[in-house]
Parts: C-alpha cells; structure tokens; sequence
C-alpha cells in the first residue's frame, strides 16, 4: 500500500522508468524510494499526479500532523503540503516557533532549496529567512565545483552566498541574510518568481549541473498555511501508522 498524500517527489529516469519518493516520517525528506516502469511515463505521470492532488485536496491548508512530541517541543507537518514542517516550543518561555518549508528540485530529489523562517511574538516571522541550496550525491562529489550561478525566471542574480562541501558528497550553498522585506532581497525576488535555478561551476569555469524549483506557489502556500494554523501545533492529528514495514531479508 501507497500513501500518496506522502510523495516527496516524482521523475523520469534516463533509462525511461519514473522514480517516485516518499516522505520520511521525520524530518520530511525524500526516504523510500521505488521506480516503476509504466508503457507510457507522459500517462503515468499525469496520473499520478491526478492521484496525488486527489489525496492532499481533502485536507484543509491548516491542517497538520504530528511529526515528534517531547518533552519541550513538537513537530507537525501540513497535510496538504508536507514540504512544511513547524516545530514550535511547548514551554512559555520556549525557543521561538521555527517554520522549515522544503522545495525539491524538478531534475532529482537529492537537491532542495530550504526556508528557515523564525517567528517571535513581535514578528511574522518572514522578515530575514534563511536560505539555502542543499545537494547530495549528483553533481556534489564528481568534480570540483568553483562556483554557484542564480537564476529567477530566468534572469541571471548574483546575491552573495558560501558554498560548503561536506565530505565530498554533499554540498551546501547558503545565501547571506538580508532584510527580506526589502524589495531588492533575495527572499523578496525568489518569494515573487515562479521557478529558481541554481547551476554548479567547476574550476575550469564549465557549468556541469543544474537544478530547477518551482519557489513562488511553494511559499505562498506555506505563509498562508503557517498564518491559517496560528503558527502552532496544538491542533495536529497523530501521525498515521506506516503505510508499509521494510527491513532488509537476510
């Protein structure tokens, strides 16, 4: 048994099968993974991903799961879109509640483009996000990457930024923090754009690979999911029994 409403995400493979991933039940990142081998990928595609809006369409944009409870702090994810994830302090005097809002790219689900956003009593928690290109295993590890390239929409932007490879395979691009609300900010500039590319240089100067999100519906949806929930946990369903038990046979 499937539960679809958890699909991280779903791709073509070049050898023409389609690989799809699931939610880990923590975390929210891509875990299982399968790959089918449909006789049409345009049909299986389109059909899954009818499927897929099906399942998340009956849940409302507030409506959230229980991902962790302990003792001072807790963990949902939204239903409808299980890319957020809230974790808010259970203590008054508690940590500020943290929104983490994770958008795969189109070409693999080993690269995401991730969101933290903060938000104390005083603020609305979008005024400086965090922001951050993470990559594992593809393009991180085969070749020495001297540079990062942005696009939104498109049009090339150079904001500032670091790049970090851990271990040689996995590497971590993060943004510097600036005011999101001023109309020049990065954050402002991705939170309007429909797609977000980022393209790894390596040290000759030769671009070996690029990666896609689709940014503006991603984080609409999550300012309007986070506001419509209060920012809070409180009311989140228990997280649904495993869809299926794996171990490894022997």
């Amino acid at each position: 048994m499937f539960r679809w409403a958890d699909l991280a995400w779903s791709g073509a493979l070049p050898d023409g099968r389609v690989m799809v991933a699931f939610h880990e039940s923590e975390g929210r990142l891509p875990g299982d993974r399968m790959a089918f081998a449909p006789a049409d990928v345009t049909a299986f595609q389109a059909t899954l991903g009818r499927v897929v809006a099906s399942c998340r369409g009956v849940a409302a944009d507030e409506d959230r799961v229980l991902s962790s409870h302990f003792e001072y702090s807790r963990s949902c994810y939204f239903a409808r879109y299980p890319g957020i994830e809230l974790v808010e302090a259970t203590q008054p005097q508690g940590e500020p509640a943290r929104a983490v809002v994770t958008v795969l790219a189109q070409e693999t689900p080993d690269a995401e483009l991730r969101l933290l956003v903060e938000r104390s009593a005083s603020g609305d928690g979008w005024a400086e996000p965090e922001i951050a290109f993470t990559i594992s295993g593809l393009g991180s590890g085969s070749f020495p990457v001297g540079a990062a390239r942005f696009t939104l929409d498109g049009v090339p932007i150079d904001p500032p930024h670091n790049i970090a490879v851990y271990n040689g395979t996995r590497l971590r691009i993060r943004l510097a923090s600036s005011s999101g609300e001023r109309d020049d900010s990065f954050y402002h500039r991705l939170s309007s754009s429909l797609r977000a590319a980022v393209t790894l240089i390596d040290s000759a100067g030769t671009a070996r690979a690029e990666f896609t999100f689709a940014t503006g519906p991603a984080l609409a949806a999550a300012r309007r999911s986070l506001d419509a929930a209060g920012w809070s946990c409180a009311a989140a369903a228990p997280a649904p029994t495993p869809a299926a038990q794996w171990q490894v046979a022997k």
